[in-house]
């Protein structure tokens, strides 16, 4: 079954119920989860995402609760947690840097992951890390986790063919999520970020 084939039943149940889902994110096999007591850094990409709120999801549940660590990631999408954030990781709000429209989904990662993207959203949502590689065409080597799409040397991108799918990926989520939206006259930011994690799965 194909990728678009496969987001149609979950596009379906979110128009119906538009409700926050979220499994179970934990570390896939070969993940290096940091120490405690350590310091962790990542980088949320759709586009980069500046001032976004970035949760140590410690429970699972995907919602900021009473004692997860949150931080803001700044102007280059870059976040630090201090101490090291060890669980799944959920970046929402902010803006988007290429085109400085505010962000409305919801991006997620697997615990040891230090990349937050639309591609690790899906393995957070259930696929794996080979899936992903294998449904978008890219080499079997790429680090979904932990491989920065957007960064540039020299004001070239290192990895443009990644980026190209992530940016492909993320377009395919947000305008679905936008036509169910819509459809099912969901016009909170909430709603909307529920949406886009029941596409995602």
């Amino acid at each position: 079954m194909s990728f678009k084939l496969r987001l149609i039943p979950a596009a379906a149940a979110a128009c119906v119920i538009a409700a926050c889902g979220g499994g179970d994110a934990g570390a896939p096999p070969g993940a290096e989860v940091p120490a405690a007591g350590t310091t962790s850094t990542g980088v949320a990409v759709d586009g980069y995402i500046q001032a976004g709120t970035v949760l140590c999801d410690s429970n699972g549940n995907g919602k900021a609760d009473a004692g997860e660590a949150t931080t803001t990631s700044g102007s280059d999408g870059r976040f630090t947690f201090s101490p090291a954030c060890s669980a799944a990781l959920v970046v929402y709000h902010g803006t988007n840097a290429d085109t400085g429209q505010p962000f409305r989904g919801v991006l997620k990662a697997p615990a040891g992951a230090s990349v937050v993207s639309p591609l690790t959203s899906l393995v957070a949502a259930g696929m794996t890390v080979p899936q992903v590689i294998a449904t978008l065409g890219l080499p079997a080597t790429t680090d979904l986790l932990n491989t920065d799409p957007a960064q540039r040397t020299d004001g070239a991108l290192v990895n443009a063919e990644l980026l190209k799918k992530t940016l492909a990926v993320q377009q395919l989520l947000q305008k679905t999520t936008e036509v169910l939206a819509r459809l099912g006259n969901a016009t909170e930011t909430t709603a909307q970020q529920s949406i886009y994690a029941e596409v995602a799965a």
